[in-house]
């Protein structure tokens, strides 16, 4: 049993204006037994704070804790749910086991250090999700083929972000003993910090201070959250989990964005982006071209750029976009199959002073992006157009420039087993 999917993925992340990098992206698959099919594949991203120590464990940890589950294994899906609710709070309270070796904050107190954590599992068809925090996971979509004759794409949100204002996080927090208060226009939940100059445990009679702290409900880590008189975390562990089965002739795109892009843009601005790019990296392909441009550095940059543009400095802004084909030969391969369709009627359009691609470039993209069969010689054939206007109509439809990249440092296409060979790691 395969994932059911082809897959091509992407990341990039920038430190933004901030003097510390917090942020980590994982991207991971296990392949069956006999080499030729996929177990599932991973995807997470981690937007730490207090530290990048919480960040950097769960991305070196969380995944493992989960598919060590036995329930993960299994085919009912509210077992493989369990297993990663499981795997979230096992993992933060191992959390506990290594607190003692981050360091400490500038008063002397055991770190503060948390992260959020989104994460998905591709397998068997289906996508299987992970949340704790602010940061997220979109889908992009196609709608159905007689209402989608622009070729645009949807966006969807899979995941909440866990904020301490939101109606059902503050009445869990202070059904654990916390609080939330605002301070500069922010909710925040309160720390109960041991007053400054106190040493030893602390204790009930230990004098404290309410300090508004933190502007996420949930994450891993945030130890100091813990409240021993009901044995709970003001910031809960607990993710958000929930499974999606994939419709391959319509999903196009999942992107995990943390903060520092969702804080300035848009699920429908990303997907709009993240579709653009593809359409501009198949023209490039179908004429020849090697160069091609990656999706999740595209994101990344524009959202710096609109920090810029609101006068703010840039949090830490990091991307991972997965690309989903439908089941068969790589987009690789059903491009260049186009490509030489193409060329057999080329040299007529060139004496022509045409380009071998068709002005109709949306319906071709259409049936690419969907997996259904490709126009025939002498459709394409009547796809004309000039090169030059179309590149035109494809950069009118977004505000910014940004330099192609070589695909062979940054991009590799995928048949389900193949990703970038700088942000991957293989099980064992």
């Amino acid at each position: 049993m395969s994932i059911g999917v082809n897959l091509r993925v992407t990341g990039h992340t920038s430190i933004g204006g901030r003097k510390y990098q917090e942020d980590y992206f994982s991207v991971a698959y296990q392949q069956t037994e006999n080499d030729q099919n996929l177990e599932y594949a991973y995807f997470g991203i981690y937007d730490g704070h207090g530290g990048a120590e919480a960040s950097l464990y769960a991305k070196e940890h969380l995944m493992n804790t989960i598919v060590s589950q036995k329930l993960f294994w299994s085919e009912n899906d509210d077992d493989v749910l369990k297993s990663i609710r499981e795997g979230y709070i096992q993992t933060h309270y191992s959390m506990w086991r290594e607190q003692d070796k981050w360091p400490k904050t500038s008063s002397g107190l055991p770190s503060t250090a948390g992260t959020t954590a989104s994460i998905a599992f591709i397998r068997r068809g289906k996508i299987y999700i992970g949340h704790v925090g602010d940061s997220g996971i979109v889908l992009g979509y196609q709608n159905d083929k007689e209402s989608a004759h622009d070729g645009r794409w949807v966006a969807t949100p899979l995941t909440e972000d866990h904020k301490p204002e939101s109606y059902a996080e503050k009445m869990r927090i202070m059904s654990c003993g916390g609080k939330v208060v605002t301070k500069s226009g922010v909710p925040r939940v309160v720390w109960n910090r041991p007053r400054i100059g106190h040493k030893g445990p602390v204790r009930r009679s230990t004098p404290i201070d309410e300090i508004p702290f933190l502007a996420v409900a949930r994450s891993l880590g945030d130890l100091w959250s813990y409240n021993s008189a009901m044995d709970e975390f003001v910031v809960s562990p607990v993710p958000d989990v929930s499974v999606i089965e994939i419709d391959p002739k319509k999903y196009r795109c999942l992107i995990f964005g943390t903060d520092g892009l969702w804080n300035v843009m848009s699920p429908k601005n990303a997907v709009d982006i993240v579709r653009n790019a593809e359409m501009e990296n198949i023209r490039i392909a179908l004429e020849g071209g090697n160069e091609w441009k990656n999706p999740s550095k595209l994101l990344v940059n524009e959202a710096l750029d609109r920090w810029s543009r609101s006068n703010m400095k840039a949090d830490n802004t990091s991307v991972v976009i997965i690309m989903l084909d439908p089941p068969g030969p790589p987009k690789r391969d059903v491009l260049k199959s186009v490509k030489d369709s193409i060329q057999h009627v080329a040299s007529d359009q060139l004496a022509a002073g045409q380009s071998a691609v068709g002005s109709n470039i949306i319906h071709l993209f259409d049936c690419i992006t969907r997996g259904e069969s490709l126009p025939t010689i002498s459709e394409i054939d009547n796809i004309r157009y000039s090169s030059s206007t179309h590149h035109h109509s494809l950069q009118s439809q977004h505000n910014y420039q940004h330099a192609h990249h070589n695909a062979e440092e940054e991009y590799c296409d995928s048949e389900g087993h193949e990703t970038n060979p700088h942000a991957v790691h293989q099980q064992p």
